[in-house]
C-alpha cells in the first residue's frame, strides 16, 4: 500500500466518528475561566468544497486565537510512515482469513462497490480496515481531506506562523487502536461493514453534512446512534475511543489555556456524551457556551 494512499486514509480516520449532540447554531463552543479563553470547534475531517467559506464566528475564533490545538498533526507526511508497522498484518497473514463468512461477504460487496479487488485490504489489520473503508467510500463520493476542517486550519496556522499543538498524535492514536483486543477490532469492522453493505452509508453521510452545516447536534447524534451497534464489546470500544481519550485531551487543553484564546479542533464526537471534553472542562471550573 503506497504511503500517499495510507496518509490519505489516516486523514479521514475519525471522519465517521466526528459527530455531536444537543441543539445549537454551530459546532463551536467558547470555554472561559477568569482570563482564560478557549474556542472548541467540532470537526468533520473530510469535507466538500461547499462547506466553505466557513461561518463568520468560526473565522473569528481562528483570528482571535494565538495558537491552535488538534488531536494530531495530520499534515505531517512522516505520520503515515510511523503508523505503517502498526496498521498492517505480519507477512503471510491475510485479513480475509481472519473474517467469518458474513464479514467476508460484506467486505467483498463493499470493495466491489468501491471498484477495488477483493484482496485490496488483505494486508490491513481489522481495525485499520474498519477505519479505512469509510474514508475510501467518502473519497469516492467527493469528500476530500483538503476540505476537512482540521487540515484547513492546520495549513492556515502554519502559513500564518501560529503554533500548532497536538493533544495526542497520529502514532498515539494508532497505538490505541492496535491495542484493541481481537474481539473489539472485529466488532469495529462488523459495525463498519454492515451499513455499507446494506447501502445506508450515503444517507448517513448526507445527514451528517446537513446536520453539521445547520448546527443540528441532535441530528448528528442520531447518525452516531444509528451507526453504533449495541453490546458490551462495542461499549468497551466506545469507552476507549472516546471517554478515556476525552479525559486526556481535556487535561491537555486546560494546561494550554491562557489569556490569549486557544482554538481547539477535535472530532465533534468528543464534545458529546457523559464524559465529553466540554463537561470535563466545566468540572474544572470553565463556563461553556455554544455559538
Amino acid at each position: 500500500m503506497r504511503l500517499s494512499m495510507l496518509r490519505g486514509l489516516w486523514l479521514g480516520l475519525w471522519a465517521a466518528l466526528a459527530l455531536s449532540a444537543q441543539a445549537g447554531g454551530l459546532f463551536l463552543w467558547e470555554a472561559s475561566q477568569a482570563e482564560q479563553r478557549i474556542w472548541l470547534l467540532g470537526s468533520i475531517h473530510l469535507g466538500k468544497p461547499e462547506m466553505y467559506p466557513l461561518p463568520a464566528a468560526i473565522e473569528r475564533a481562528y483570528a482571535e486565537s494565538s495558537q491552535i490545538a488538534v488531536e494530531a498533526d495530520i499534515s505531517d507526511p512522516a505520520a503515515a510512515t510511523a503508523l505503517l508497522p502498526l496498521a498492517l498484518l505480519p507477512a503471510g497473514q491475510r485479513l480475509d482469513a481472519e473474517l467469518d463468512a458474513e464479514q467476508r461477504t460484506q467486505l467483498s460487496k463493499v470493495l466491489a462497490e468501491l471498484g477495488l479487488p477483493a484482496t485490496a485490504l488483505n494486508a490491513a489489520k481489522p481495525w485499520f480496515a474498519a477505519m479505512s473503508l469509510p474514508t475510501l467510500w467518502m473519497q469516492q463520493r467527493g469528500w476530500q481531506p483538503q476540505y476537512g476542517i482540521d487540515l484547513h486550519f492546520l495549513q492556515r496556522a502554519k502559513r500564518d506562523g501560529k503554533p500548532v499543538r497536538e493533544l495526542e498524535s497520529v502514532l498515539a492514536q494508532a497505538r490505541l487502536l492496535d491495542g484493541l483486543s481481537a474481539e473489539e477490532a472485529q466488532a469495529m469492522l462488523s459495525a463498519t461493514l454492515a451499513p455499507m453493505a446494506r447501502g445506508e452509508m450515503d444517507a448517513q453521510l448526507d445527514a451528517m453534512l446537513q446536520a453539521w452545516r445547520q448546527g443540528d447536534t441532535a441530528g448528528l447524534q442520531a447518525v452516531l446512534d444509528a451507526s453504533m451497534p449495541d453490546g458490551a464489546v462495542m461499549q468497551r470500544v466506545q469507552n476507549k475511543l472516546f471517554n478515556e481519550r476525552n479525559r486526556g485531551m481535556a487535561e491537555r487543553i486546560a494546561a494550554l489555556a491562557a489569556k490569549r484564546p486557544l482554538l481547539v479542533i477535535v472530532g465533534a464526537g468528543h464534545l458529546v456524551g457523559p464524559d465529553n471534553i466540554l463537561r470535563l472542562l466545566q468540572a474544572r471550573g470553565f463556563q461553556v457556551k455554544q455559538y
